[in-house]
């Protein structure tokens, strides 16, 4: 139960997929609407996991941003 499996040093590449497959795919119908809902100008996973925390309908996992 791990973000990258067994991968211990993931790619920058792999690291921006994981942040994308947490957050709703960029061809969404009425995008600019959840987008408008969440205050984001554009689709950013790494902003709309900040605002979202990552949750999905379809398990109980989330992320955490600290700074």
């Amino acid at each position: 139960m791990r973000a990258f499996g067994k991968v211990e040093k993931p790619t920058f590449e792999q690291y921006e997929e994981f942040l994308e497959s947490r957050c709703f795919p960029r061809t969404r119908d009425k995008m600019k609407l959840i987008l408008k809902e969440l205050d984001l100008p554009f689709y950013d996973p790494l902003m709309i996991i900040e605002k979202t925390e990552g949750r999905m309908a379809e398990d109980d996992f989330w992320i955490k941003i600290e700074r």
